[in-house]
């Protein structure tokens, strides 16, 4: 695509954020040079760039523990969400009868 005054905004927004060629942030060079008036906004957008923000990941935040599900909670979702097939609907409901403090927590 060639810069022109029909799509100059887009192109100089793209130098701005650097995500030109070296050629196509040759062409917008000259295009701004050819086009004078459009220096002073080609000016004002490159004034608008912030800095690149520089991140540190902690990987150890991959794995919390809080968000692990047992495999009891896991059967227990799939039973609540009618998503269990027939065993593994008895086996739910054989477990809710028989340990009570299950029960309570899954009522």
């Amino acid at each position: 695509m060639e810069i022109n005054r029909n799509n100059y905004e887009s192109f100089f927004l793209l130098y701005a954020d650097n995500e030109l060629s070296d050629a196509e942030k040759t062409a917008v060079a000259i295009f701004v040079e050819e086009n004078a008036d459009l220096k002073e906004e080609f000016s004002q957008i490159l004034q608008l760039q912030l800095p690149a923000a520089k991140f540190h990941f902690d990987k150890s935040t991959l794995v919390n523990a809080e968000d692990y599900i047992s495999p009891l909670e896991e059967k227990l979702l799939l039973y609540l969400d009618n998503e269990a097939g027939d065993d593994l609907n008895q086996e739910i409901t054989k477990l809710l009868g028989f340990d009570k403090e299950i029960a309570a927590s899954f009522a």
